[in-house]
């Protein structure tokens, strides 16, 4: 067993402050352990200079003061580790949230939009807060801090209007112009100056703040400051009203194909009712709708098979299939190409509001065009 004289313990002592601890209570602690080990682990006439250089290694990865930055963020910050673990799984789960959202997105099946959405949220709302909460604790003045807190802010704003843009939700483009303003306007400069002061990152700051301002470009090249015309919303107002017009017009379906023509009528009523209601809280479309300037924001359905809608397709896709089979040629039938009907239910998300309201429409026009011109009989 080792004998340590009162000189190596000086020593000792002497070398863990010179190593940057500075927690008295810590200098002892740290003195008792590697006395012990020496002790317990040295011979009686072994090396002591080489002995405690092993010793005092087993503490630290890179450099003793690890141990007095862990301890003072254990005694500040009581939830370091358990918050650190967090964000690490909460990252993982966006980062594979992402992946996996991807993957479906280009293969077109369902699940996408909901993953998607979870990796933004779980990205937004936990990882990074998680993230500039941990790393201020780290950070050696305000300056360095409150480019962590303007970073994290501007990736929850991109995340956001990233978000808001693939679920066609209005305010899209508001984010989008508050995420460049404030990359470019205010993140940017607060960075590049806090950086450049310090010789040590003077060359990181200056590419890093050319590869910022690069990708903020990118990003505004994406934005539309101004609003294009409502094309879309004019087009499907248009031909609502040509229907409505030519259904009031009309005097005589035939009595032979009314309760078929009434249930595709119905149907696609219903169908319409529910996605207008969800975009624009109505059932219809009134007849001053240009007057009152409604617009109808562009998104994809949401068409569970547990829901009304989902029920009201399938009975129209059986309306219709009779409809047809109860023509005697094919220039009276419904055509079914290229429109919701063609679709499969699992892919019914990822068709968009206008495609759903203008294939209801253009079936519709058809049954009044067939029952206006009766030329053909039916079976």
């Amino acid at each position: 067993m080792y004998t340590i004289t009162d000189e190596q313990i000086d020593f000792i002592l002497a070398d863990i402050k010179k190593n940057g601890i500075d927690t008295e209570d810590l200098q002892l602690n740290l003195l008792d352990h590697i006395c012990c080990i020496l002790e317990h682990e040295v011979s009686s006439d072994g090396d002591f200079d080489a002995s405690y250089k092993r010793v005092v290694r087993q503490f630290y990865k890179r450099e003793l003061s690890e141990i007095e930055e862990e301890t003072k963020q254990l005694l500040q910050f009581k939830n370091y580790y358990a918050m650190k673990r967090l964000m690490l799984i909460s990252g993982a789960i966006s980062a594979a949230a992402f992946i996996g959202g991807s993957i479906l997105k280009i293969m077109a099946w369902p699940g996408a939009s909901a993953l998607l959405f979870l990796g933004v949220v779980i990205l937004s709302f936990l990882f990074l807060p998680l993230l500039v909460l941990l790393k201020t604790r780290e950070a050696d003045t305000r300056r360095n801090k409150l480019v962590l807190i303007l970073g994290a802010v501007v990736g929850i704003l991109y995340s956001m209007s990233t978000l808001f843009a693939m679920m066609h939700w209005p305010g899209a483009t508001s984010l989008w112009l508050t995420t460049v303003i404030m990359s470019i306007g205010v993140l940017v400069p607060t960075y590049f100056f806090t950086g450049i002061r310090q010789p040590e990152t003077k060359v990181n700051t200056i590419v890093t703040t050319i590869l910022l301002v690069s990708a903020t470009g990118l990003l505004f090249t994406m934005l539309r400051i101004r609003q294009p015309l409502p094309l879309q919303t004019y087009n499907y107002i248009k031909n609502e009203q040509l229907l409505k017009k030519m259904q009031r017009n009309l005097n005589n379906v035939g009595d032979t194909n009314n309760k078929l023509v009434a249930d595709i009528n119905t149907a696609c009523d219903s169908l319409k009712g529910i996605i207008l209601n969800r975009d624009i809280a109505r059932t219809t479309i009134p007849d001053d709708a240009e007057q009152k300037e409604i617009i109808i924001a562009e998104r994809n359905v949401f068409m569970p098979e547990t829901s009304e809608a989902f029920a009201l397709l399938e009975k129209l896709r059986v309306a219709v299939s009779a409809y047809n089979a109860a023509q005697t040629t094919n220039d009276n039938k419904i055509s079914t190409a290229h429109t919701v009907l063609e679709i499969a239910p699992d892919k019914l998300n990822t068709c968009t509001n206008f495609f759903v309201l203008n294939s209801l429409t253009q079936m519709q026009l058809s049954l009044v065009s067939n029952a206006q011109h009766p030329v053909l009989t039916m079976k």
